[in-house]
């Protein structure tokens, strides 16, 4: 009877399982983000009118059991997304799940208002705010250009790898009325007076979120903050820990290469560290307009018989010329006045703005940092970061800003109430160089090869014309000589391309003194120190104090500012600045 009784109940349970599992039926599918397509990780999916939910795993993915039926109705919502209702009708397959993100100001928090904690609206200025998932989405090359897209904001390109963020409508190359930080550091480079922009800031991986205030904030961040501040956070390596790599490229070279890493150590994770690194280089567009971008096209006016007598007084000219002119100038044109060649207007033709600069853009940007946690509300940490660019620069000349290397030091302590904050920025120019005075220096040049050019033939046409200056000189022979010379003149410019050109060219951009040339040096520094206490005691008045401290130490050699030339060293002898001075 007991062998019976078994067969009886496993086939009971085998026809209750079988019937059960007629019952129900699995439905599968991916959860994303409608703009980046992005999977979303921990949403919710219900089905509608019951309690049965599940939610994606790390890939976006889920799996849940529906009753089998004709119709069933999913309900789908995340943190930050509109939620959505899927019906599917039977049979079910794999379900794509897109979700549209949805703004949340009003408990969005910010720090750059008051520079402590609080939620968008209690700010007592207007801010907006870019997060780390709208960076990430940005349609742009890089962040920094999409930011053009806010509200009262204007972003003006100098070339590819340099961009201007500008508000209230005051748009510039030179944005010195915008205050730029990246946690908490300004951006601004000590001597030449600029933010540097993304051209050697944050990593893109790196940052939690930007904020920009449209408007004055001199009484929290200085002077220079009279038009607006756009303030970074990068991310913090305990809440952001891992290893992160993106690649990107297009079309005129474009390619872009960033890494983050970020751990936290120990049991209680007290001490993390975090490594960023990013390259980036491009083809900048060609700046070819036929009358701006035409440098050196100088008119000058040179009195070629003076040059002439100069000439034959000068003991370094050779013998037979002065001979040669003597008897020119004493014997023969002061009989013929017409003969002297007089007063001549020389027009440089200029250089072309891609003859004198390179549109190989890069950055080299590189961050360290290391954080120790006391307890959850005080934390000490260091930062270092370095850049190294080059770029084309608009301001009032167009300048090459090539190799220039940005460095910055920053030791912080936070606590739940209060911040002390110290850091230096330093900067070196590298081969940085002004354009224009580039291309002036070359037709500078050009005009002595022009006159010289021109005398040589003036002599010769006007020595054949007169039987070696036997016969008087007529108004049509000094006519004929002037127009041949001019012409072959005309043709001794300096010419791009060629080995005299190359010469000079390295010359000038390698000369600091802009009488001769168009380098400018720049290897100057600054201090700043801030602390931040707020008051906790007073339940209804908010009562934050704080101070700032910061020193600048200009270095340029003077080729910038009238520095270091109160020191003797620096001056030679006819007073021109000495960059080997000490």
């Amino acid at each position: 009877m007991q062998k019976p009784i078994k067969s009886f109940i496993l086939c009971a349970l085998l026809l209750l399982t079988l019937a059960v599992s007629a019952q129900t039926v699995k439905v599968s599918g991916k959860v994303r983000d409608e703009s980046t397509k992005e999977t979303l990780f921990n949403a919710n999916v219900v089905i509608k009118g019951t309690t049965t939910g599940v939610v994606t795993d790390f890939n976006g993915n889920f799996t849940i059991d529906v009753e089998q039926a004709n119709e069933v109705i999913l309900v789908i919502s995340y943190l930050g997304y509109d939620a959505i209702e899927k019906t599917l009708t039977a049979p079910f397959g794999f379900v794509d799940v897109l979700l549209k993100s949805t703004a949340i100001q009003g408990k969005e928090v910010v720090i750059s208002g008051s520079r402590i904690s609080e939620t968008i609206l209690e700010s007592s200025v207007q801010i907006q705010k870019v997060s780390a998932k709208e960076i990430r989405s940005a349609a742009s090359g890089d962040f920094y250009q999409s930011l053009g897209n806010l509200k009262e904001v204007d972003m003006i390109q100098s070339s590819i790898g340099f961009k201007a963020f500008n508000t209230r409508g005051f748009n510039s190359t030179q944005p010195v009325r915008v205050v730029q930080f990246i946690d908490g550091m300004d951006n601004q480079a000590p001597g030449l007076n600029f933010p540097v922009g993304n051209l050697v800031g944050a990593n893109d991986l790196d940052l939690q979120s930007v904020e920009v205030i449209s408007g004055a904030a001199s009484a929290l961040y200085g002077p220079n903050a009279f038009q607006g501040v756009i303030s970074m956070q990068t991310k913090n390596p305990y809440d952001h820990p891992g290893l992160a790599v993106q690649i990107k490229g297009g079309n005129r070279g474009y390619i872009d290469v960033q890494g983050r890493y970020a751990r936290a150590f120990g049991e209680k994770k007290k001490f993390a560290i975090k490594l960023t690194g990013s390259y980036m280089r491009v083809n900048d567009w060609e700046a070819d307009d036929p009358e701006a971008n035409v440098y050196g096209d100088i008119e000058t006016e040179q009195n070629l018989t003076t040059i002439l007598n100069e000439t034959k007084d000068d003991p370094e000219t050779e013998p037979e010329t002065r001979e040669n002119l003597t008897r020119f100038l004493n014997g023969y044109a002061d009989f013929n006045n017409i003969a002297f060649p007089g007063i001549k207007t020389i027009n440089a033709p200029g250089y072309q703005e891609r003859d004198l600069v390179d549109y190989n853009a890069e950055s080299i940007k590189f961050g360290a940092a290391a954080h120790y946690r006391f307890k959850k509300d005080l934390e000490l940490s260091y930062n270092y970061k370095f850049g190294l660019g080059s770029a084309i620069y608009q301001a009032t000349n167009r300048y090459s800003i090539k190799d220039i290397q940005f460095q910055q030091h920053k030791l912080e302590l936070t606590g739940k109430n209060f911040t002390l904050r110290g850091y230096t920025t330093q900067e070196d120019a590298g081969k940085s160089y002004d354009a224009v005075f580039t291309g002036i220096g070359i037709s500078r040049a050009g005009v002595r090869e022009w006159i010289s050019e021109y005398i040589d033939v003036y002599f010769d046409t006007l020595r054949l014309l007169t039987n070696g200056y036997d016969d008087d000189a007529r108004l049509w022979m000094v006519d004929s000589a002037d127009r041949v010379a001019q012409k072959f003149a005309n043709e001794k410019w300096i010419k791009p391309g060629t080995q005299q050109f190359d010469s000079l060219y390295n010359v000038i951009i390698n000369d600091p003194d802009l009488q001769t040339g168009s380098q400018f040096l720049d290897q100057s520094w600054m201090m700043h120190f801030d602390a931040q206490y707020q008051f906790n005691q007073i339940k209804k008045v908010d009562l934050i104090a704080g101070a700032s401290f910061r020193q600048f130490f200009p270095n340029s050699f003077g080729t910038i500012f009238r520095d270091t030339l109160i020191n003797l060293a620096d001056t030679l002898a006819n007073g021109r600045n000495n960059p080997d001075g000490e």
